[in-house]
């Protein structure tokens, strides 16, 4: 796993973490749902909030989350928890609470999202033009 990586565009291009609906696959739902535990536990105490979530508060999340953001890969998670703990979302000030996890998580989904449309978008209009660059060189070949 590259902990190095910053920015959703570096996750996005970050083809060798799996997601986490693959290492529930391989691993099984236990051991996934502990790994994501483990990223929330470190979240919560790196934090020092005042109200930490609950164990049970985290265990439903981690459930909320494998159901919604299966797809995401661990370079997302990385780039997600490196966010939040350095405050791009935002300040805590005194707790954190499910609703306010799932928000960030929709907020990084909603942007991963948007970047990959927009990058398949780019390669849609670059293969067009190359297609009809081929066709050009074509016609003008067929001139000759």
């Amino acid at each position: 796993m590259n902990i190095n990586l910053k920015t959703v565009s570096e996750a996005a291009s970050d083809k060798t973490t799996p997601t986490l609906a693959s290492v529930q696959n391989q691993a099984g739902k236990n051991f996934i749902s502990g790994m994501l535990k483990a990223w929330i536990l470190y979240l919560n105490n790196i934090l020092n909030l005042k109200r930490p979530m609950t164990e049970n508060q985290i265990t439903l999340a981690t459930s909320l989350i494998l159901q919604e953001y299966y797809s995401l890969r661990f370079a997302d998670l990385t780039v997600l928890f490196r966010n939040i703990i350095t405050g791009k979302y935002g300040s805590f000030y005194e707790s954190l609470t499910i609703d306010k996890l799932m928000k960030l998580f929709e907020e990084y989904w909603e942007e991963r999202c948007e970047l990959s449309a927009s990058s398949n978008y780019s390669k849609h209009i670059e293969f067009n033009q190359n297609l009809d660059e081929l066709g050009t060189d074509r016609k003008s070949k067929r001139r000759l």
